[in-house]
């Protein structure tokens, strides 16, 4: 299973993250320190330049 990582830095610059897809399994660091692992369900992607807005769709694991 592919796996990412999010951080709480904002925007998203790196352009591999517009790839995330249903099924892979996002480790994302919350504002307290703690990271928790999700599972994406459904995902969709736009990019303006070099940032990007996603749309995802969490389960929790």
């Amino acid at each position: 299973m592919p796996t990412a990582f999010l951080f709480p830095s904002g925007a998203p610059t790196d352009p591999a993250i517009a790839k995330l897809r249903a099924g892979w399994r996002v480790d994302i660091l919350e504002r307290n320190g703690k990271q928790t692992q999700w599972i994406v369900t459904s995902s969709s992607a736009q990019s303006k330049g070099m940032e990007y807005m996603m749309d995802l769709s969490l389960e929790s694991r």
